[in-house]
Parts: structure tokens; C-alpha cells; sequence
């Protein structure tokens, strides 16, 4: 392939091209992808987070029911695995709402407990009359703490990316605050894209061969500057290896980065072939020009024979 025309100065927008282009995926994944909560929940009915909401609950009530003499069943017969795990998918909806919308409230995990206390109730009720316990402040007392112990304990398994529990830290209100700022982000970026390219177009206009080659590069170079860490991650299984004790937690994290790593591989993937398209097309538009170039001058050259040979 011939030299490329004004190649110092397309080689400097090439680069600038390629840091906005970067700028405006990251932005645009964190606006449309990081922020949404499609993906969380479906990595939550993926990985059946719902159940291992439940089994988590049981294992505690059955260890709660040892002290206090309350049967498991008490509490776990009022738990349903589906309405667990659309209250968890609520919860990552409303906190992501709240993380990225200024004007949203502070997300509160809303579960239904009428169920659960009136199981709590009627049991302690049942046991107190069949043992002639006086219904007093003791009486009370327990019935309270027993059903904000159960609420709690289902509360926190439900918030499976402590991300009500970040809602409450110093940070999560400038990000709530300030969250405009990532659609800015993605304008910026893409404008600036928009820019480079435009200009990369007028500089090399009365050489239009040339540009698939640079479009080529800058989408390859994009796609292999995210690809290598991306595969990286993927190939080691990093996000495996988190120590995290609350199991719902851990598969909900794992599933949903490796999710999100299988998204943005492929998404890649697509990027880095496009480019080379692009890439083996500016070859074949350099082959044919030249033959043609070539035919042109042998035509040329034959015309110039024929008359030097006719005078």
C-alpha cells in the first residue's frame, strides 16, 4: 500500500479520535448499562438470588428458633421465594433511581410483612394461651422484638448490593446530587468525537482513499485499548475470588461482572472486526486504484508509441 497523504496530522486526530471515542463508551456504558437496573436484575433471576435469599433466611430462623423455642416454619412458611426476589430487583430499581436522578427520593426497601407478623402473632399468641402466660409487657415485649428481628434480618438480605446501605453514606448524595454530570460526560465525549472525525475527513478530503484506513485503526485501537484488560479479568476470574460472607450477595456481584464482562467482550469483539474490515477494504480500494493507475499509464504509454511511430 502507498504512503498515506498528511499522515503526521491524521496520526495526531487518529489519536485524539480514539481518546474521545474511549471517553464516550465508558460514559455511555455507565449512563445506559452501569446505571440501569436491567442488567442487575437479570443477573438476580440468572443466578436465582431469590432462593438463595430464602435459604439464607431459613438457616437463620433455624438458628433463631434455638434460643427463643419459636419454630422456623414460623417465619419460613410466610416467606415466598418469587415475591423475595422481586422485592430485591425493587430495591437495586429504586436505589439506581435514587444514585442517578436528582429529583428521586431516598430508596426504601418495601416488603410486605402482614404475613409474616400475623404468622409471629398467632403462634406466640397460640403458645401463650395453651401455657396460660399473662399477656403483659413481657408478653409484649417479645412479640416486638421477635417481629423487628424478622424484619430486619429480611430487610438486609433483600438489599443484595448494599446499594440502600450506600444511599445512607456521604457519598451517595453528591452522586445523587451530581449525577447529571454523566450525561454531560456523554455529550462531550461524543461531540468531541464527532469533531475529530469531521476534521479528519477535511484534512484528508481530496484523499477519501485513505479513509477507511483511519477509521480502521481508530476502531481497532479503541476496541484492543478495552478488550485486553476486559479478557484479562475474564480469563484469571477475578471477580471469583471476592470474599464476601453473605452468599446472596456474592453470586448476585459474580453474576452480574461477569455478566457485564461478557457484554462489553463482545461488544468489543464486534468493534475490533469492523476495524479490520475496514482495515482489509482500505487494501483492496489501494489494490484497485493502482492497477488502475497502471492501466492508465500502460494505455498511455502505448498511445505515445503508436504516434511517435507514426510521424
Amino acid at each position: 500500500m502507498k504512503r498515506l497523504y498528511h499522515y503526521p496530522l491524521m496520526l495526531l486526530l487518529t489519536v485524539l479520535e480514539v481518546l474521545s471515542l474511549i471517553g464516550f463508551e465508558c460514559s455511555y456504558f455507565a449512563q445506559n448499562v452501569l446505571f440501569k437496573p436491567d442488567i442487575y436484575t437479570a443477573a438476580i433471576s440468572d443466578e436465582k438470588i431469590g432462593q438463595v435469599i430464602y435459604d439464607d433466611l431459613c438457616e437463620y430462623f433455624t438458628q433463631f428458633s434455638m434460643p427463643t423455642g419459636i419454630p422456623a416454619e414460623v417465619f419460613t412458611d410466610a416467606l415466598d421465594v418469587n415475591y423475595l426476589e422481586q422485592c430485591a430487583k425493587n430495591t437495586i430499581s429504586d436505589s439506581l433511581a435514587y444514585l442517578t436522578n436528582p429529583n428521586a427520593t431516598k430508596p426504601k426497601i418495601q416488603y410486605d410483612f402482614t404475613s409474616l407478623d400475623n404468622s409471629i402473632t398467632t403462634y406466640i399468641e397460640t403458645y401463650s394461651d395453651e401455657n396460660g402466660i399473662e399477656r403483659d409487657d413481657e408478653y409484649q415485649k417479645l412479640l416486638d422484638n421477635t417481629i423487628k428481628t424478622s424484619h430486619e434480618q429480611i430487610i438486609t438480605k433483600l438489599d443484595v448490593l448494599l446499594l440502600c446501605q450506600f444511599a445512607d453514606s456521604s457519598l451517595a448524595p453528591k452522586l445523587h446530587q451530581y449525577s447529571g454530570y454523566i450525561n454531560f460526560a456523554v455529550l462531550c465525549t461524543g461531540a468531541a468525537s464527532i469533531f475529530f472525525l469531521l476534521v479528519m475527513i477535511i484534512a484528508d478530503i481530496k484523499h477519501p482513499r485513505d479513509l477507511p484506513y483511519w477509521v480502521g485503526t481508530i476502531l481497532m485501537c479503541s476496541a484492543v485499548t478495552i478488550l485486553i484488560p476486559t479478557i484479562y479479568l475474564k480469563k484469571i476470574n477475578y471477580f471469583d475470588s471476592f470474599i464476601i460472607r453473605n452468599m446472596h450477595i456474592y453470586q448476585t456481584v459474580t453474576g452480574l461482572f461477569r455478566r457485564l464482562l461478557d457484554n462489553v467482550i463482545n461488544f468489543q469483539f464486534i468493534t475490533l472486526l469492523i476495524g479490520c474490515c475496514f482495515i482489509i477494504l482500505t487494501i483492496i480500494i489501494h489494490l484497485f486504484y493502482v492497477r488502475s493507475v497502471r492501466k492508465k499509464a500502460a494505455a498511455r504509454y502505448d498511445y505515445d508509441e503508436n504516434e511517435e511511430s507514426y510521424n
